[in-house]
């Protein structure tokens, strides 16, 4: 009978977690070079409008979406789960909440209220 190898030892292993309120880039929380990032969890509940997050690849990230990696919008009043099965490597990991998806030449706005997030996230594999 077959049996089936994992390809990864187990997911994750750290969680950060924040509430953001304002309009401010969260630059490399996660205080490492590289880390693999396996779910992000946006909790919109307290909001009537969508929020997006936006992640970036890089120590500190831009106020617009044409640096992002990822652009992740969750509707008003809702909790999100965005699962990357594999993972997703970053060499550093950054992200800014907004109201707005924007562009590079749109000004980001806050959100009404605070978003909470939560990021499960591991070493890169070897």
């Amino acid at each position: 009978m077959a049996q089936i190898q994992p390809l990864l030892g187990p997911i994750g292993g750290f969680v950060y977690t924040a509430t953001v309120s304002g309009i401010t880039t969260i630059s490399n929380p996660l205080s490492d070079d590289k880390v693999t990032v396996y779910q992000i969890e946006v909790d919109n509940t307290a909001n009537s409008s969508a929020t997006y997050v936006k992640v970036y690849n890089a120590a500190s990230g831009a106020d617009n979406q044409d640096n992002a990696v990822f652009v992740f919008k969750t509707e008003a009043g809702l909790k999100q789960h965005i699962t990357m099965p594999a993972g997703a490597e970053f060499g550093y990991f950054s992200f800014l909440v907004t109201s707005t998806k924007g562009d590079a030449s749109a000004t980001p706005a806050a959100t009404s209220n605070p978003v909470d997030i939560a990021v499960l996230y591991g070493p890169l594999p070897v």
